[in-house]
């Protein structure tokens, strides 16, 4: 492992990682993008340094279209997909696994029972603008909740 990576981080694993376009669109990276606004403040209201983190997906590749929904598949993929996850948990050790939606929590769950899930950082919910500094905290508290147990 570098000599910078952090010891027994904290495991956030998404549902899968983006879309082909967006990717394209976005190469210096997604740090603007409403996940990622959502998704750090979740660590900035539960006083976790990103740097203390590492992030993954279940699915791994870039979707077709658009990063939402069913993530096409052929044989095999989510076997393979789901080997890596497991590997990745091996590897590195989180003190804790933390699902981002309920997609990535079944997948989660299937190699690591007792992860615990968070709302996904760009769910639904978050489009009524009014709401969403509350469901930011309350999820933001149960972040630090959890990494307390």
């Amino acid at each position: 492992m570098p000599e910078h990576f952090p010891e027994a981080p904290i495991m956030l694993v998404a549902h899968n990682f983006d879309s082909i376009r967006a990717h394209q669109k976005n190469r210096i990276g997604e740090a603007h993008t409403l996940f990622w606004r959502n998704l750090l403040a979740y660590l900035d209201g539960a006083q976790i340094d990103p740097a203390d983190v590492f992030f993954t997906n279940a699915l791994m590749g870039c979707k077709p279209g658009s990063a939402t929904g069913k993530m096409p598949s052929v044989p095999r993929y989510e076997d393979q997909c789901r080997e890596l996850l497991r590997k990745q948990i091996e590897i590195v050790r989180p003190r804790i696994t933390i699902a981002l939606g309920q997609d990535a929590l079944v997948r989660l769950r299937q190699v690591n029972p007792v992860a615990q899930g968070l709302m996904h950082p760009s769910a639904l919910q978050y489009l009524p603008i009014g709401d969403r500094r509350e469901r930011i905290k309350e999820q933001a508290a149960r972040l630090a909740e959890l990494i307390q147990t």
